[in-house]
């Protein structure tokens, strides 16, 4: 496992910036999307459940750039530390969770292992998480003993994959706890698919810039980026206000 920290006079604007970024994302989701097949398993709504209907890196906004960068850097550093060197494509799938005290969106024991995708790496970053709350981690073996990460904002922790993990019980009144995500792959993004008779796939992003940040650098469209689905990064970065105004209804289900 890899632990990093940021820094800096301008923590905390970054992250007040990436906590009105996802509690947007979830106003959105809640109110103008059905909910995935993926998710039906869910009784109650939550923004962790469309964790692969979208792309926190579909949004255009300095603070996601900076925590794309982030990412990959300590990704970068993880490899190096393990001495793994591959040729492989890399992709990226990040999603944002909002917690609260009252228990409706708890986060369970769980793996980010998948049936038939090719995750290697995992990670969470906390944006308003802190000391109250701790991230456990179940390494395998025969000691059953558990590593507990003390949450603190900037932090960001790199695992493999298949390491179960959850959080402790948040219980601040009135108050958000907000992480952030992601799942890097091997492969080509175009091969991470989960239903055959639509096309739907999830979305994953080539792990080498921020889409937007890549479209300024081609001088494309962002839309013409690999990887970015053009209906969804419309629907993302569209302001809450203008979608009211033009009573949007966006259904995951039927795009294809």
């Amino acid at each position: 496992m890899l632990y990093c920290q940021l820094t800096g006079a301008d923590l905390d604007r970054f992250n007040q910036d990436l906590a009105d970024i996802i509690l947007e994302q979830e106003e959105k989701m809640v109110e103008y999307t059905e909910r995935s097949k993926k998710s039906e398993k869910h009784p109650e709504y939550d923004l962790t459940s469309t964790f692969e209907d979208w792309n926190l890196f579909y949004i255009n906004h300095p603070a996601v750039e900076t925590l794309f960068s982030y990412y990959r850097q300590a990704h970068d550093v993880f490899m190096q530390e393990l001495n793994v060197v591959h040729n492989h494509p890399m992709n990226i799938l990040c999603w944002g969770n909002a917690l609260r005290p009252d228990g409706s969106q708890s986060m369970g024991e769980h793996s980010h292992q998948g049936e038939v995708e090719m995750t290697y790496v995992s990670g969470n970053y906390c944006v308003t998480a802190d000391e109250d709350t701790a991230t456990v981690f179940e390494p395998p073996g025969f000691n059953h003993q558990h590593i507990d990460v003390q949450n603190k904002p900037g932090q960001l922790i790199m695992f493999p994959q298949w390491v179960d993990h959850f959080t402790t019980k948040f219980t601040r009144e009135d108050d958000v706890r907000i992480t952030i995500a992601a799942d890097i792959d091997v492969g080509h993004f175009e091969h991470f698919r989960y239903d055959d008779e639509t096309g739907e796939r999830i979305h994953y992003l080539p792990f080498d810039r921020p889409p937007h940040e890549k479209a300024r650098m081609e001088q494309v469209d962002v839309d013409d980026v690999l990887g970015v689905d053009p209906e969804v990064n419309e629907f993302v970065n569209t302001p809450i206000e203008e979608i009211r105004e033009n009573d949007l209804v966006f259904d995951f289900r039927d795009y294809q």
